[in-house]
């Protein structure tokens, strides 16, 4: 019985973040937005452990490694983020190095 649950645990917690999440990175979310993706992940966690009580759910989260998608979606919007300053430099020391303004370079094409 065990061994089943934890196949579905398993199962949700490889597919539903990233179907919950996908893009979501690059937007600003309101507090009431992330309090909802949590709700949506908790409560799937409940019904598969037939459970009313968020204590057990927020054990077997932490027992399984996963993360409430509000924790998850803060370090992939860190990620993105930084990802994209580095973009930004980059693309400024490309036009530096090409001594083309960068007027010129947008709107040339």
């Amino acid at each position: 019985m065990w061994r089943n649950i934890l196949n579905k645990v398993n199962k949700v917690v490889a597919y539903i973040p990233p179907i919950l999440l996908y893009g979501l990175e690059s937007r600003q979310l309101s507090n009431a937005d992330l309090r909802s993706l949590d709700f949506t992940f908790n409560r799937l966690f409940m019904k598969l452990l037939k459970t009313k009580s968020i204590d057990v759910v927020k054990t077997c989260q932490s027992f399984t490694g996963s993360e409430v998608p509000s924790c998850v979606l803060k370090r992939k919007t860190d990620k993105f983020i930084s990802r994209f300053n580095c973009a930004k430099i980059l693309f400024a020391i490309f036009v530096a190095r090409c001594n083309v303004s960068v007027k010129y370079f947008i709107f040339s094409s």
